[in-house]
């Protein structure tokens, strides 16, 4: 059985008998996500050593970058510009992580701040604020509803994944990729331009959240059986 590292998020406590506390968690569907492919999920915690990621990456046949909140720009060589809420700690324990998973040559699927932080990884630079940038908000509600459309590069990665041509997808995210990486390739696109999907060696990367649309899209699917049996 293939084992499949997830990436986790850390959160801080405000209830009163727990207040300052920190947690360590995972959104289920990312877990499911994994399962319903057969392999084992593993979750790997966001803040660890040197060693430990090295264990982990070695460990595991596969990784799964989660979602979560903004990432420190200081991280792409920028000021923070209405960027949101972000965890310094955790930002550079999963940017050097992501460095050795790439370095591995192991598959990634990326989701959302999960390929975002590949971009950056490779050198790349994130739109802290897409609705600064453009006025148009990708921000949506959490229950996975169809936001918008997403073209697919004709003879491309995900146009061969897929099998199509378009994608309807959700959209909860208001930062995104703006000077892509070296090596990376553009695979998808919102109308308004915003890249939604990105492929490289052994790479897939999504801003949108496939995990919360399996049920109502079996084509999402097809992203984790990738991760998988890649």
């Amino acid at each position: 059985m293939k084992k499949i590292g997830i990436t986790t998020s850390q959160m801080i406590m405000v209830d009163s008998s727990l207040c300052g506390n920190k947690k360590t968690s995972v959104n289920t569907s990312y877990v499911q996500s994994i399962q319903e492919t057969g392999a084992l999920p593993v979750l790997i915690p966001c803040v660890l050593s040197r060693w430990e990621m090295e264990q982990y990456v070695s460990m595991c046949d596969g990784f799964l970058l989660t979602g979560g909140m903004d990432i420190a720009p200081v991280l792409y060589g920028a000021m923070p510009q209405r960027c949101g809420a972000f965890d310094y700690e955790v930002d550079v324990c999963l940017l050097e992580f992501v460095k050795l998973a790439l370095e591995s040559h192991k598959p990634i699927l990326g989701i959302c701040r999960g390929m975002q932080m590949v971009n950056i990884a490779l050198g790349g630079t994130l739109i802290q604020d897409i609705p600064a940038r453009s006025g148009i908000d990708h921000s949506f509600d959490y229950d996975g509803n169809i936001v918008h459309s997403v073209k697919l590069e004709a003879d491309g990665d995900f146009n061969k994944l897929f099998e199509v041509d378009s994608l309807l997808v959700n959209s909860l995210h208001h930062q995104a990729i703006d000077a892509l990486a070296e090596g990376l390739k553009a695979e998808a696109f919102a109308p308004d331009g915003v890249i939604e999907g990105i492929s490289g060696p052994n790479l897939i990367g999504v801003q949108w959240h496939p995990e919360l649309m399996r049920e109502i899209d079996p084509l999402m699917k097809r992203l984790f059986e990738w991760l998988v049996n890649h």
